[in-house]
């Protein structure tokens, strides 16, 4: 109850809980004066937000050197423990372990069965809820495609951003959605990501399909995924 209360007391602050969103999509983690500079607060102000998000259990810190020299500081970046609340008590979580772990008991069938309806959720998920953007009569350009991605992925827990320093579309996804559920294989969760966003992609964009999924160095959880033409 005391953790709960915690949590809650330290979202409950409008400014707080936008710096807890911000810091959650930076994947290299955010520095007191980046806080202060983006939500124009004094740097006190900011580092006392940090610090109650941190009691919290919500953000993680460490010491961090600036390559310029001078004092150290604190590096603020997302817990690596999801936290969880639900009234009254549910724990979806357990249940999620459970289904997986029956399908991955039965080996590659029950692999290929997971994959695919990852897959098919992709799908269905955009055609559900942005049905207006598929079906519109007037198709989307690549730059509202790449939105609507972004979009899409992001309400589902992905935190997505296309390099635009690439001829080809590429794009970097952070958070992986199922790393606290156990997988008899590591490769088995990120199958598990490129199945649903393949999925996503194919309803969005139609004629591209994921290739060259590489984790992007110094950044935990987080991976780079280019679109290829298919011919």
């Amino acid at each position: 109850m005391k953790a709960t209360l915690k949590i809650t007391k330290a979202l409950a602050d409008p400014t707080r809980f936008h710096i807890y969103e911000y810091v959650s999509q930076v994947p290299n983690g955010s520095l007191v004066q980046e806080i202060s500079q983006k939500f124009k607060i004094h740097p006190n102000v900011a580092r006392l937000h940090l610090t109650k998000l941190e009691q919290a259990k919500l953000l993680t810190s460490l010491k961090y050197q600036s390559p310029n020299g001078g004092r150290p500081s604190r590096l603020y970046k997302l817990a690596e423990k999801p936290i969880h609340l639900s009234f009254p008590t549910r724990n979806y979580e357990l249940l999620a372990s459970i289904a997986v772990e029956a399908l991955d008991s039965l080996g590659e069938v029950g692999h290929e069965a997971l994959f695919a309806y990852a897959y098919d959720f992709g799908i269905n998920y955009v055609t559900l809820y942005y049905p207006q953007s598929i079906e519109s009569s007037r198709p989307l350009s690549i730059d509202k495609k790449k939105i609507l991605f972004v979009e899409a992925a992001g309400s589902l827990g992905f935190t997505a951003a296309f390099d635009e320093q690439h001829e080809q579309l590429v794009f970097s996804v952070q958070n992986s959605l199922f790393k606290e559920i156990s997988f008899s294989n590591d490769d088995l969760p990120k199958e598990f990501h490129v199945s649903l966003l393949q999925g996503i992609v194919d309803a969005i964009f139609f004629d591209r399909s994921l290739t060259a999924v590489e984790p992007v160095p110094e950044c935990t959880h987080t991976y780079a995924y280019t679109l290829s033409s298919i011919n």
